[in-house]
């Protein structure tokens, strides 16, 4: 599709939208987990590369997703650093049903921890969550 000094993007073989497009920079960096602070101009490069790709390919106005797979448990199946854009059908979260519940009271549903002391409220959880209505 495109390429430039820092990244080339092109279309996934094994699309899970309509709009699936891989970015992925020219510096080798094995995952996300292995980027260091002077990666930052980088990155923020090929979030910008994303908008822009979204907008040339229509998807802007109606939404997209970028992911970013991270190591084995992240669902990486490439070791090199790349973003996936996902668009032209509607997104759902989240993808599966699978999910750890935590207590009786307190549950983290694929990553959202809904607090049962303050209905409608959801917290996206990176970890582990406290237990009990913790925040």
């Amino acid at each position: 599709m495109s390429t430039d000094d820092l990244c080339i993007s092109f279309r996934d073989i094994d699309p899970k939208a309509p709009q699936h497009i891989l970015i992925v920079p020219k510096k080798e960096i094995k995952s996300l987990a292995d980027v260091a602070e002077e990666d930052a101009p980088l990155l923020g490069h090929l979030l910008l590369k994303a908008s822009q790709i979204a907008k040339e390919q229509g998807i802007s106005d109606s939404g997209y997703r970028i992911v970013v797979n991270t190591n084995k448990e992240g669902g990486q199946e490439v070791s090199h650093l790349h973003l996936h854009i996902l668009g032209g059908r509607q997104m759902t979260w989240p993808r599966d049903n699978a999910g750890p519940v935590r207590s009786k009271t307190d549950s983290i549903i694929h990553g959202v921890w809904i607090s049962p002391r303050k209905p409608g409220v959801q917290y996206y959880a990176y970890g582990d969550m406290p237990r009990n209505g913790g925040a």
